[in-house]
């Protein structure tokens, strides 16, 4: 009977992966020179499309769309590859710069949606000329700038075959910087399945480990000789926080005005104190009692006792 559910649970979790694939095997189209073209992808039956490739790049400058009228700013872009960090690219990390990018030939007229995940460290976007969504105060001004990170879906109605996308991007805070994960045009359909999928994985992940971590704690609070439960329940509370903060950060959709210092601090700080309390968790969960130094935890990472098969 075990057997059964065990199958039928697996079963369910592949279910799932599965029917998230795209609706295609083929690669979606890359952007050359700065234009994504569409012409030999569907967008209504083969899924989204990221937007990844050659954008045209000019660094320094944040430029609003009607300035792209003029012929002699566009003869000072560049191509940047993107999603990446330009400093990558020896430019600056502590600046500013503006993306842009043709999407053509488009079905109109039509509602499409943009996905658009956390930029370093601000946007401002602009889509046909208009503008559609921000993250933080994007200014070259450092004293003015604010970084926030907080992904989000944008709808757009297009009633023209070709859409330019325009972001201004700032950085002072961080040590990433531009376009830096994946930002996914579709049709409203296939974009609010994608979105709706990744935050509900990780509430569901976020769930099931904290609530692993608050179990771990109470087991040690009605046995306190036994730290294993308390190093592991620790480990979980750290692991949930960190689902919480980062892919859909789910947590800033709730509390859009948590201080950005405090987030990303807390981001880092997860993966460096998670490491130590999983190590010690392992240790006492295969060390003999009779084995356990007699010393600090601190002392006990680095005692011979911690590694099992250390040389006596």
């Amino acid at each position: 009977m075990m057997k059964c559910k065990f199958c039928f649970i697996i079963k369910g979790i592949l279910f799932l992966f599965l029917n998230q694939c795209s609706p295609t095997d083929r690669l979606p189209p890359f952007i050359k020179d700065g234009v994504l073209d569409l012409s030999n992808w569907d967008l209504d039956s083969e899924g989204p499309v990221p937007l990844v490739g050659e954008w045209e790049f000019f660094f320094g400058v944040l430029l609003e769309p009607e300035s792209l009228q003029n012929n002699t700013i566009l003869l000072k872009k560049t191509l940047i590859l993107a999603p990446a960090n330009w400093n990558n690219f020896g430019y600056d990390v502590n600046n500013v710069a503006t993306y842009r990018v043709l999407i053509r030939p488009l079905e109109y007229p039509k509602l499409y949606a943009i996905k658009l995940p956390h930029f370093a460290s601000a946007y401002k976007l602009y889509i046909n000329g208009k503008f559609v969504s921000e993250n933080g105060v994007v200014n070259q001004k450092k004293e003015i700038y604010k970084p926030q990170h907080l992904p989000t879906v944008k709808y757009v109605f297009v009633d023209k075959p070709e859409m330019e996308i325009l972001i201004q991007v700032a950085n002072f805070s961080d040590n990433i910087s531009g376009i830096v994960e994946k930002i996914y045009i579709g049709t409203e359909n296939f974009i609010i399945k994608k979105y709706a999928f990744s935050i509900g994985t990780e509430i569901f992940y976020f769930g099931i480990i904290l609530i692993m971590g608050i179990y771990h704690l109470f087991l040690f609070f009605f046995r306190r000789t036994e730290l294993a439960p308390l190093f592991f329940g620790l480990f979980s509370l750290i692991m949930a926080l960190r689902i919480a903060i980062t892919g859909e950060k789910f947590f800033l959709q709730i509390f859009p005005d948590f201080p950005w210092e405090v987030h990303i601090k807390a981001e880092y700080l997860s993966v460096f104190l998670g490491l130590p309390f999983f190590a010690l968790f392992l240790f006492y969960t295969f060390q003999q009692r009779e084995n356990y130094p007699k010393t600090r935890i601190i002392e006990q990472l680095f005692s011979q006792n911690f590694i099992p098969f250390s040389s006596k």
